[in-house]
């Protein structure tokens, strides 16, 4: 097995492939949908993909105009194509996302529709918030994880029909966490998927929650929350979560237009990796074929 793993951050999506096509590094984690197809017909690279449930989220900063009013949220949502994000964004692969954090195939996860792309409803929401020339708002992002830039783009130019003029503003990776993400109005976030309900709900959706990034505070949610995580019978916890889905969905500002999988690729000489859903892979049993 491995003696040691050296880690190297490089942001740009061309140098990583680059560097595993030349053997530079052995795997690639956290793969953009771009460099899949460009690694796809190289014999000596493996490219897997794994479902996760991870997300990136458009943020809406509930305490901070204009959504404060929930109308001007559900607006944003209903002018999202969520399909189309799936197609721009991953280029298919994944899933459409309903606006809370649980995927389809997690064992609390609701079963509720996603809100339809509708831009006319939109239009008619916002002129009721007071927006009936529609709305401009700046939108902030980073190259941080793989899909966070195209996001951007994406979401851009799919809510136009419904008169949302979004300016993408792309700032330095090393200061987005800590001047923009849990404080600009309108945010690009990075989810992985946490196995349990408890943790994802306690710490991004309760009032309290230390990443509580889009600032909901909603008294019956926090109770459901807290609930959820002492209820020992499995039926009545689902229903709990289920209820806490659909009031993060209906009025919080988070919008989750997909779940998506997790790319990693790797020198085929690399055995034994282990692929997680939830974080980047497990090296303990990881070795190198060498060839005699």
């Amino acid at each position: 097995y491995l003696d040691a793993l050296q880690f190297l951050y490089m942001p740009e999506a061309a140098t990583q492939v680059a560097a595993l096509t030349s053997e530079t590094i052995d795997l690639i984690w956290q793969l953009t949908t771009d460099s899949v197809d460009a690694l796809a017909g190289d014999p000596n690279v493996v490219v897997e993909e794994v479902a996760s449930g991870s997300y990136q989220p458009i943020v809406m900063r509930l305490d901070q105009e204009p959504f404060t009013d929930t109308r001007v949220r559900q607006a944003f949502k209903y002018a999202t194509n969520r399909e189309g994000m799936v197609g721009v964004v991953l280029q298919g692969r994944g899933v459409v996302g309903n606006d809370q954090p649980l995927p389809p195939n997690h064992p609390f996860a609701a079963d509720l529709a996603p809100y339809p792309y509708d831009p006319e409803r939109a239009k008619a929401l916002l002129a009721e918030a007071g927006y009936p020339d529609g709305l401009d708002i700046t939108l902030y992002t980073a190259d941080l994880r793989p899909g966070m830039v195209a996001s951007a783009v994406a979401f851009q130019e799919i809510v136009k029909a419904a008169g949302i003029n979004v300016q993408i503003e792309q700032v330095p990776g090393s200061s987005y966490w800590s001047e923009h993400w849990m404080q600009s109005a309108l945010t690009v976030s990075n989810w992985g998927l946490f196995i349990s309900a408890d943790t994802i709900l306690s710490l991004a959706y309760h009032s309290a929650g230390v990443w509580n990034e889009s600032g909901i505070a909603n008294a019956e949610l926090d109770g459901l929350i807290e609930a959820g995580r002492s209820e020992p019978d499995a039926t009545k916890r689902q229903e709990i979560y289920a209820r806490a889905q659909q009031i993060i969905q209906e009025e919080g500002g988070t919008l989750v237009p997909y779940f998506r999988p997790q790319f990693y690729a790797r020198r085929s000489n690399v055995q034994g990796v282990i692929y997680v859903p939830q974080g980047p892979a497990y090296w303990h049993e990881t070795w190198l074929q060498q060839d005699a």
